[in-house]
């Protein structure tokens, strides 16, 4: 699999006319409001898209030094028979308290901690953010924000307000970094996710949950000598698959130091990327190496006989990261990422690789309630550009199937993440609809446009008179008495 990347147009800086997809009203509002709705939402799609979403860059005296350090912030956009209402509020926490005090004594991904030398030594691994800005999902008791740390924050839905802190006494262990992008079985109603756990020895846990309960059970245990950055994994109906790529940090060079999480980390293409396939029902864990590669979002996973294969969006290596760096932000942040698909062979060897499409892709989404674990033919993201002057985006198809793309796209607006909304009784994979929200740079506002899944023919728009910034994750929920299909 060829990974270079193509080469892109030297950035030059932004005309001053137009604004950024980093840009938030998040502090000045207004709060609460209606949209302007342009052509009908499907009757059947009634609702809340909640996102989260990096908004707050400074705040006073303090400073994010990252994207993924951006102060958080939830937004909802409720599609209803009127219309489509929206909501947005700053993400209350200790993050949000330190920052208004000037000061940030805690652990985020690249800016330093200020700790003073005395808790530095007193304290030598920093407490870690609760700052959860990666992502956020419905469960039985609120909406749960998530970054990748310990701590998750159980949001009401209805005020956006934090309801509590998740907090996890169990055989996992309390301290334990969780991943953001948990994975649910539907047939099992159970959360799955991966805990990595630092200390004299550094492991990483797979866990199942019961959907509403707060009790994490370790399904497996797999030592390791250093750290490897996680953001993602794969999960068949009888696997769970990491993939471990060569960015690793050993944890000894944690302590007693102010530096940001992913400063610890180093980057060798020399090193293999490891992939630990995880059976679900005992627990025995087996290992296999592929080359080297980076990727922050796996697509899907799937058991095709006794192999394992993992789709994902895979880089050639980990320089995006320095790339989102805040003096970087406003240049070119190409996510040159491309879907690949890893094959992990039930006899031995190598992982093998094969590029399934040529052109860029992140934030991937399948239609998992159809798929069941099963292999899928088609897979929705967005590819993040610069042409030169300005940021840009297009959402895309992929059909694995045909082998053909489809692309959307406005001027000057740049969408993030769409969210697939299977309509009920859906006959097919691409039956239902995506759920985009993009930055228009040049009217320095948002919208919400939902787009036929299939042709990506948008359907509706409904227009912000807010700034919402270019996020990472959210979900949606059918509002009561709306069939959920099958």
């Amino acid at each position: 699999m060829n990974l270079d990347t193509a080469s892109r147009t030297a950035p030059s800086p932004a005309p001053a006319a137009l604004g950024s997809p980093f840009d938030s009203s998040v502090i000045d509002g207004p709060f609460a409001g209606e949209a302007r709705l342009e052509g009908r939402l499907p009757p059947w799609l009634r609702g809340t898209l909640l996102r989260t979403a990096p908004a707050l860059f400074e705040l006073g005296a303090w400073k994010a030094a990252h994207w993924f350090d951006a102060l958080g912030m939830l937004y909802a956009l409720d599609l209803t028979d009127d219309g489509v209402r929206f909501r947005q509020r700053l993400l209350d926490g200790d993050a949000l308290t330190h920052a208004r005090a000037g000061r940030m004594p805690v652990s985020t991904f690249a800016t330093p901690n200020e700790r003073s030398f005395l808790r530095r030594v007193f304290e030598p691994i920093p407490t870690l953010t609760d700052n959860a800005n990666v992502h956020v999902i419905p469960t039985p008791d609120g909406w749960l924000a998530m970054t990748e740390t310990p701590w998750q924050r159980l949001v009401d839905g209805a005020t956006l307000e934090p309801l509590r802190t998740v907090r996890y006494d169990d055989a996992v262990g309390a301290g334990a970094l969780m991943l953001a992008h948990p994975e649910y079985d539907r047939a099992r109603r159970e959360i799955v996710n991966v805990a990595i756990k630092i200390g004299r020895r550094v492991e990483l846990v797979p866990f199942r949950q019961t959907l509403g309960a707060y009790t994490r059970t370790p399904i497996a245990r797999i030592a390791l000598d250093d750290i490897p950055y996680l953001h993602a994994f794969g999960m068949t109906p009888t696997k769970i698959v990491l993939a471990a790529p060569p960015l690793r940090a050993k944890a000894a060079s944690l302590l007693w130091s102010n530096r940001g999480y992913i400063d610890h980390f180093a980057w060798d293409a020399t090193r293999p990327t490891d992939f630990f396939i995880v059976d679900r029902a005992t627990g025995s864990v087996r290992r296999a190496e592929g080359d080297a590669m980076f990727f922050f979002h796996t697509v899907n996973a799937f058991d095709d006989g006794d192999d394992v294969v993992l789709d994902l969006c895979a880089y050639r290596d980990a320089s995006l990261i320095d790339r989102l760096r805040v003096p970087a932000l406003r240049g070119d942040v190409t996510n040159d990422a491309r879907l690949c698909r890893v094959r992990i062979a039930a006899t031995g060897g190598r992982a093998t690789y094969e590029t399934l499409d040529a052109s860029y892709l992140e934030f991937p989404t399948v239609n998992r309630a159809a798929l069941g674990g099963a292999r899928h033919g088609v897979v929705w993201g967005a590819a993040l550009g610069h042409d030169g002057a300005v940021t840009t985006s297009t959402v895309r198809r992929i059909d694995l199937e045909r082998g053909t793309a489809t692309l959307f796209g406005r001027d000057r607006v740049v969408y993030g993440e769409p969210v697939f909304v299977r309509r009920p009784g859906a006959a097919g994979e691409s039956d239902g609809v995506l759920l985009t929200v993009g930055s228009d740079l040049a009217r320095r506002c948002a919208e919400l446009v939902v787009l036929d899944a299939e042709g990506l023919e948008p359907l509706a728009t409904a227009r912000l008179p807010i700034a919402l910034p270019l996020g990472f994750h959210g979900s949606f929920q059918r509002a009561k008495g709306v069939a959920h299909g099958a």
